[in-house]
């Protein structure tokens, strides 16, 4: 079982919603802005390089992506709009370009879309630089088309687009890395400190984690997993009667025993000092005590040496729909306190 792997495209998917969600409603807020100073305070002698109107649809265009991007399942939506409306927007700009003389005007929008689509827009570098280069690309084309007979092609305004595309393109890669090392490292730190140095097996803290996860998942597709508890029966017997290295080779001994009862598909956690957890997948009551069984079994086929008898108390139990964390793990808790109340070496279910 590896359900807590950190997918590291999925740690940043709650990042890249929320960024996309402000960064829309903040170019949103650009575009009303650029058409409310478009529209009242432009001096007469300076051409307005765009229609107010067109300005204010495409803010409600953006705040309609930033209202997809909340929900998850509108949220391929959303992504999908992020990468084309600069595109359509740029298209828009190039059919406009050919009214207009005062280019400085027109580059800034571009300049500020290409920008946002690399930096701030939540989309991944690949599809935020592929929706970066078109735009870059479509302006290219218009200035050669509606401006290639101008004495003074607009060379430098090119120049500083791909100046803006360059430098959001490697801020953007260089972001990126950076939280894929974050994330990697993040993993290994979880690996290590879920981790039980003397058994190698993952601790209680990991647990916590993966009982959530199967709960919400048995809901979700309607199966069964199962929990056993072991205990080691009179452990601290054991322990005063014969030392710390002793103890500590028997939790080895056992932990592996029960490892090699259970499934590739199972996982065993250290959850006490004494006491051992297994989650079990995709079984029912009867299958999940043929397997507690088997660790006995093991266990009383396994010599002990100078510790003799060695006999563990196993509590079995399933999960029901109305299961959280708690009450599962109360439950085979329960089942566990049968099976000493019973002398141990048993097995007992509820």
């Amino acid at each position: 079982m590896n359900d807590d792997k950190i997918d590291c495209e999925e740690w940043t998917g709650d990042s890249r919603h929320e960024q996309s969600i402000s960064a829309s409603y903040l170019i949103a807020f650009m575009y009303i802005s650029y058409a409310v100073l478009n529209l009242f305070m432009v001096n007469e002698h300076i051409l307005r390089t765009t229609d107010p109107w067109r300005l204010l649809s495409v803010a409600f265009i953006f705040i309609v992506l930033a209202l997809l991007s909340y929900k998850e399942f509108t949220w391929f939506v959303a992504y999908i709009g992020l990468m084309f409306v600069p595109i359509g927007v740029a298209i828009a700009n190039m059919l406009m370009l050919k009214n207009l003389d005062n280019i400085p005007y027109y580059i800034i929008e571009i300049a500020v879309l290409i920008v946002w689509t690399l930096m701030l827009s939540g989309l991944k570098f690949r599809h935020a630089f592929s929706s970066a280069l078109i735009v870059f690309l479509i302006t290219c084309y218009s200035f050669l088309i509606y401006h290639a007979h101008n004495d003074s092609l607009p060379l430098f305004y090119l120049f500083l687009l791909l100046v803006f595309l360059l430098f959001a393109a490697m801020g953007k890669h260089t972001i990126e890395k950076l939280l894929n090392e974050v994330c990697h490292k993040t993993q290994k730190f979880n690996e290590l400190s879920m981790t039980d140095e003397l058994t190698e097996l993952p601790r209680k803290e990991k647990f916590d984690f993966v009982i959530k996860n199967e709960l919400e998942r048995s809901r979700r597709y309607k199966y069964k997993f199962g929990l056993l508890m072991v205990e080691i029966d009179d452990f601290n017997v054991i322990y005063e009667k014969f030392g710390k290295e002793v103890r500590d080779d028997l939790l080895i001994v056992v932990s592996t025993l029960i490892t090699d009862q259970i499934r590739s598909t199972d996982m065993e956690i250290r959850w006490d000092e004494h006491e051992f957890v297994v989650v079990c997948l995709e079984l029912n009551l009867v299958q999940l005590t043929k397997i507690a069984n088997s660790i006995l079994e093991s266990m009383r086929n396994y010599d002990f040496g100078r510790l003799g008898r060695v006999t563990l108390s196993i509590g079995a139990t399933v999960n029901k729909v109305s299961d959280n964390d708690i009450s599962i793990v109360n439950r085979v808790k329960q089942a566990l306190l049968k099976s000493k109340q019973a002398n141990g070496n048993s097995v007992e279910s509820l």
